[in-house]
């Protein structure tokens, strides 16, 4: 993998045709099917979610404030497949239709207002909203989020991307609804009564280096624990002395709802997991230079116990103590 110097100076030397592209081909594209969903009901709020966890688990909580504040009866959600399920189990009563597009459809429609033409044809579809953080506030680097040195990622869903005002409120997710629909609870419990799943990938922030998370599968391991390692796709490595644990993300809110714990790499994972009652362990790359952009003591309404730590902190091995919630 690319060290973080060398992926920036790739990025460098090649954002020039990256914007050329969007400016001349992608954003004119995006605009054409943006006004196509706009016109196509005139009467419904069309709010497009960008495929990332957290994005989806902050606009769907603001959803009964967004209706508020836009003064739209009926509000129909796009969003890719991996969150179909959550949203129709999860939120039920949140909106009238959800309908879902393959990545390559829906990126292409977000890139929308990603530049200053796309961003004042955006700004005359009063109907459609486009829920993706990096063109409100933070691009793919984080540059603009220096402008506002108060701002976590949940602010940028709230103000940035959904316009609400500060008095908005936040509605987790109703996981009585998620533990209703469990059929087989007595399974569960038993296999995950002492069981550490691990979530080691993240999509924006560096990855940790790998052979912490070996070292501490085999500490927990000798200290009875059953560990997985969380993995869309059984043809993923788990990690080694770990299990995989190939699930949808609904089905991995079931199984961290009975774990012991969940260790990973700060991601969207952790997002969606802080409203369960797991114990959560959040490991960030010492060189992380937006920790308090993505720190979880900003989310709203978190339920779950959680503890954030550095590489470095990871490494002392104090985890089966933090497993235990002794410290």
């Amino acid at each position: 993998m690319l060290s973080r110097s060398k992926r920036t100076k790739l990025r460098n030397r090649i954002w020039p045709y990256v914007v050329l592209r969007r400016e001349f081909w992608n954003v004119p594209r995006a605009i054409r099917g943006c006004r196509k969903i706009s016109e196509s009901d005139r009467g419904c709020l069309h709010v497009l979610i960008c495929d990332h966890i957290g994005d989806f688990v902050y606009t769907m909580g603001y959803m009964d404030a967004l209706r508020k504040n836009t003064g739209y009866e009926r509000i129909s959600i796009y969003m890719t497949k991996k969150f179909a399920e959550l949203a129709e189990r999860l939120y039920p009563s949140k909106v009238d239709k959800i309908i879902v597009l393959d990545n390559r459809k829906l990126h292409s429609l977000l890139l929308i207002d990603s530049t200053w033409n796309g961003e004042n044809k955006y700004k005359k579809l009063e109907n459609l909203m486009v829920v993706n953080p990096t063109n409100a506030f933070t691009a793919e680097s984080y540059e603009y989020i220096e402008k506002y040195p108060g701002m976590c990622f949940s602010d940028c869903i709230k103000y940035g991307c959904l316009n609400l005002t500060e008095d908005a409120s936040f509605e987790p997710p109703d996981l009585r609804k998620l533990k209703e629909s469990v059929d087989n609870k007595a399974d569960i419990e038993k296999n995950f009564e002492k069981s550490v799943i691990f979530a080691p990938h993240a999509r924006y922030l560096a990855e940790t280096d790998t052979d912490i998370w070996h070292k501490t599968v085999a500490e927990l391991n000798n200290l009875g624990y059953k560990t997985y390692t969380a993995v869309e796709d059984i043809c993923e490595a788990p990690i080694k002395g770990s299990e995989p644990l190939v699930c949808s993300l609904f089905e991995l809110l079931i199984f961290a709802e009975k774990a012991k714990a969940v260790i990973g790499t700060r991601s969207g994972v952790f997002d969606l997991l802080a409203y369960t009652g797991s114990m959560l362990i959040a490991v960030y790359p010492d060189d992380c230079n937006n920790r308090s952009f993505h720190s979880m003591g900003q989310l709203p309404d978190i339920k779950a116990g959680y503890r954030e730590l550095t590489e470095t902190d990871f490494k002392k091995g104090i985890i089966s103590a933090l497993i235990d919630r002794k410290i």
